[in-house]
């Protein structure tokens, strides 16, 4: 990527990370970028689980590929390819693969106290 991030709107994503067995997490690198949210995306292999999940943060996940299982507190909801889903501050969630095919999910978080 060059350097001159004004002539260059390209992000590039830092190595992936192992969250767990079938779980691994790409985050993009802003570089000198302000960084508005932070935005990764994860790959969940079929029968895998993402850890069950709660923070701070506000955060929306798209389904770019595959099909899943949501846990979303109490509810069990179906996942599937353009899904949108929104998960306020201190709500828990988890997510399983159902497909044969591993499931692609786009992350995007920001701070709760960003939030209008």
């Amino acid at each position: 990527m060059s350097n001159n991030f004004l002539t260059n709107p390209m992000l590039e994503f830092l190595s992936a990370e192992q969250l767990t067995e079938g779980v691994f997490v790409k985050s993009v690198d802003y570089a000198e970028r302000k960084k508005p949210f932070t935005m990764t995306y994860f790959e969940v292999q079929p029968g895998c689980t993402t850890p069950l999940d709660k923070h701070d943060v506000i955060e929306c996940w798209i389904i770019l590929r595959g099909t899943g299982e949501l846990k979303y507190n109490q509810q069990i909801l179906p996942a599937k390819v353009h899904d949108i889903f929104y998960f306020d501050s201190q709500q828990t969630h988890q997510i399983t693969a159902l497909s044969d095919e591993a499931l692609l999910i786009c992350s995007i978080y920001w701070s709760s106290q960003h939030a209008k």
